[in-house]
């Protein structure tokens, strides 16, 4: 790849894109979603502690895993431009595809239908103790909230809010994922129908996966995770503190 002289790696990745295409680099730079995506997730769960950005990084390893074991069956050769490189792996289905739609689809499904799941994730902390919002009993619909959020102008704002949180952002990911899966058409990495195959697999994962994360032992077990997490990071942050004030005693 690297020889030919109409191709140019993209900067410090292993992506290659024609010089004389002036959106290759743009089409590039989608290619590389899947690692971008996994970058954030991974931030997500070591900073914040996210239970939620966990089990969707877990999803998007499984999909990329299930692919491989998918190409290694089926072996259909990539296109033309990789014929002579035996050291590729084979190109059905599209990995970048299969990932790029899978999250797109998890993402739509979650800000579509999990607003109870998320409040039942999301634990509030009342007086130092740990409060579980429940869906089955109705905290998440019946919350009324502040003087803020029955001010009729707050109310616009939030509804302007939800509108960018939800519509917006399935719109960008649905976007991301289309271009994702063109660039490696158009770059030539993958024929049509290994794209195909790759989105449909991945729509189909994310939907199945969503629906896991629906069910009841599923979210139990992410709330309890969850708890294990903040109460390990509270502990953290006591000793922490308690070694900061015991130097600073010394000190005096």
């Amino acid at each position: 790849m690297s020889s030919h002289p109409d191709w140019k790696h993209f900067s410090l990745t292993h992506i290659t894109y024609p010089t004389n295409d002036r959106i290759a680099p743009l089409l590039a730079l989608l290619s590389l979603t899947p690692p971008f995506v996994i970058c954030a997730l991974t931030s997500s769960v070591l900073v914040h502690k996210d239970v939620t950005a966990a089990y969707i990084l877990m999803g998007c390893l499984l999909i990329a895993a299930g692919c491989s074991v998918l190409k290694m069956v089926w072996q259909e050769e990539r296109p033309m431009r990789y014929h002579h490189d035996q050291q590729l792996e084979y190109g059905m289905p599209s990995n970048h595809s299969a990932f790029a739609w899978f999250g797109a689809t998890f993402m739509a499904l979650y800000l579509v239908r999990g607003g109870n799941v998320w409040c039942a994730l999301h634990l509030t902390t009342t007086n130092g103790n740990v409060v579980e919002l429940s869906p089955s009993r109705g905290d998440c619909n019946n919350y009324t909230g502040n003087h803020k959020e029955r001010n009729t102008r707050w109310k616009a704002f939030v509804k302007f809010w939800h509108f960018l949180h939800t519509q917006v952002t399935i719109l960008a990911s649905t976007l991301l994922a289309s271009g994702c899966t063109y660039s490696r058409v158009h770059l030539g990495y993958h024929t049509t129908k290994q794209v195909a195959v790759g989105s449909v697999l991945g729509i189909v994962f994310g939907y199945i996966w969503y629906r896991m994360f629906e069910m009841g032992c599923v979210r139990r077990g992410l709330i309890s995770v969850n708890r294990l997490l903040i109460e390990l990071e509270t502990s953290r942050r006591r000793l922490y503190w308690n070694d900061e004030t015991r130097v600073e005693k010394k000190g005096e």
